[in-house]
Order: C-alpha cells, then structure tokens, then sequence
C-alpha cells in the first residue's frame, strides 16, 4: 500500500512513522471495522503505525476545537463534515488534500456528489467517510399491536403519514393518556430536529437557500406546509411523542426500543445503534413520505450527510497519514458498506457498480 520512502536509514533509526488517528463517534459495528483495518493497515507497512483513539461525538465541535487551539490535533481525524469551513478554509488548521501529487487519480475513484462536498472555493479538505440519508425507520412490534399494516411507502405522502401517525397512537389502558405514539422527534437538539425537518421538506420540493447561498428560504411555502403539518399532529391529533421540545437523540431511540413510538427519521446506523439496547430487534427503513402537493422550485429528494477523514495542517508525517487515509477511504475498505449494519453508505463509483 505504502508508496513513499523515507530517507535512507530514517527508518532504522527512528522506527516507524506515527500516524495519530481520531476516531469521532459511529455505531459500535463502524467502529469495530475501522479498528480492524487500522490493524490490517499496520500488519501490511512495517514503516507506519497508525494509532486510533476513539472520542466522543456528541462534544466533536468543542473538542476539535480545542485541539486546534491549543496546536494538538492528531495527524487525521473523522469529523463532520460541515467543519471544514471553520477549520480548514477559514481556519488554516486542515491540510487540503489536492496538495498531493496523486489526489487526482485518488478523486476520481469517489462518488462526485460526495468528493464536492467535501471542496471549498477549489480546495479539497477530506475525502467522504460514512454518509448518510434519512429515511423513516418504523418498529414492526409497535404496528402489529395497533393493528396497522406495514405502510405501502412507494407513495405515500404527508398526509398518509399523518393518518397512520394516529392509528399508531394507542391508549390500551384506558387511563386517557396514549401508551404508545405515531411518531417522535429529537426536539431538544436543534440540529438534530433540522435534520429530520429538511429530509421531509426537500421531498416536498423545497429548498433551503437560494443557488449562491445568500438568502435562507426556510420561511418560504414548503417549510411552513410542514411546519403546519407537524402542528397539526402533536395539538390536533396527539399522534406525536409529548417530548418532542426536549427529546434528545438518545431519548428517542430509548423510546423506540421500548415499544412507545412507532416512528422517527434517522440515519442509516440506527438499526445497529437501537440494537445495542435492544438485541434483535427488528427495523423496517420507510422511504420519507412525499408532500401531497410538491412546492417551490426545488428537485424532490433527501438530506445527505457525512462525516470526513481530514488531515491537520500541522501534521509532522503528512505523507504516512496520506497513504493511511487512501487505505482507509479506498475501494477495499468501502466495499464493507453494502452492508448497512457498518453504519453508513459507500462513497466509492467501483462500490455502487
């Protein structure tokens, strides 16, 4: 794989060089296959010794922040994507990728939607790791106890959502409140609520900014249709979890796996995540649910996400972090996501093929 050399007896003398790896957040089965590959990576180049240290999503921002500033930031890192404007075009603190000689050969090999996203003003500051949709995904246990069919979600529509949304919601005991609902949303995580609004929003055809970026069109016609629409399920019909303004991710999911909501938008990894505290169980993926009447000028489609590798602009063994991160995110190692339990999506064209 290694297709550097080191100077003459650099190797002898000083050993191996190390490559820093931080590992921010995955479902365990995601994880557990990049540390088996940081190990297969090792058994195969004697000159270079990637160590992986796992860190904790949920304070991602802050703690690569600090790292940053404080000038002790890894050689590489999986982070979210949307940081590479804070720390690499407007920070400095990323080397862009497009400095190495082979970066045009290694790009084509990525899907151009994903590889774009990862771009700047030209510069191309990570290569894609892991991205993600959001569909529906719906628990078989909660549908069959209502009585309710698995929906026909080839074309269902807002409205269908919402019909089935109340027939999930049940009081079996009799005692006034439901003890099971249609649907949950994380809403005490504002990021998080966006991420399951816009999937919904932009299968409705609606848009979030106009095409150079300097006008939000979040009060325009399909948000408020949607934001209507979600008010009309939690104060009309009671079919939506009573956390939806303090529910964080975690609730949630506890909450699904428990039996008492039928419903959320989440990411591919939730099947493996939810399984971590409920062995087994069973998740039908839906597709979202379309807009009954589709507005604005956008094309109708989903929400995609990632996170990225990136490499620190301090690096001092930037060309042994270069030839793990085109390990790492190469073909072979992208071919483990046809299998949805890994946590994410390919972003390899040869992968798809």
């Amino acid at each position: 794989v290694a297709s550097f050399a080191f100077a003459a007896g650099a190797q002898e003398a000083s050993g191996p060089a190390t490559v820093d790896f931080w590992l921010y957040g995955g479902a365990a089965e995601n994880i557990a296959l990049n540390k088996a590959w940081v190990d297969k990576f090792n058994e195969e180049n004697s000159d270079i010794e990637v160590v992986l240290t796992e860190q904790d999503w949920n304070t991602v921002f802050e703690h690569y922040q600090t790292a940053a500033m404080a000038g002790t930031l890894p050689d590489l890192a999986r982070i979210h994507s949307p940081f590479i404007n804070a720390f690499g075009a407007q920070g400095g603190f990323i080397e862009p990728l497009n400095n190495f000689a082979d970066f045009p050969e290694v790009k084509s090999l990525f899907v151009e939607g994903f590889m774009e996203a990862c771009a700047i003003d030209g510069q191309y500051w990570g290569f894609p790791d892991t991205p993600i949709l959001f569909p529906v995904v719906a628990n078989p246990e909660v549908f069959a106890k209502a009585g309710v069919p698995k929906p026909d979600d080839s074309n269902w529509t807002w409205n269908d959502f919402r019909e089935i949304s109340k027939q999930l919601t049940q009081d079996f005991d009799g005692d006034g409140t439901p003890d099971q609902y249609g649907y949950a949303i994380m809403g005490g995580d504002l990021g998080g609520t966006a991420y399951r609004m816009a999937p919904l929003v932009f299968n409705g055809g609606g848009e979030a900014f106009n095409a150079d970026m300097t006008e939000s069109l979040m009060a325009t016609e399909a948000w408020v249709d949607l934001l209507q629409l979600l008010t009309d399920m939690n104060l009309v019909d009671g079919s939506i979890d009573p956390g939806i303004l303090t529910d964080g991710f975690g609730d949630v999911m506890n909450k699904w796996a428990a039996g008492t909501v039928a419903m959320d938008i989440e990411w591919p990894g939730f099947p493996a995540t939810v399984r971590t505290i409920k062995p087994g169980a069973e998740v039908w993926t839906l597709q979202l649910p379309k807009a009954d009447t589709i507005k604005g000028a956008g094309s109708v489609g989903t929400l995609s996400d990632m996170s990225i590798v990136v490499m620190s602009a301090a690096s001092k063994n930037k060309d042994a972090a270069w030839e793990f991160l085109k390990f790492k995110t190469g073909p072979a190692f992208d071919a483990n996501f046809t299998d949805a339990a890994n946590g994410g999506l390919p972003v390899i064209k040869a992968t798809y093929d």
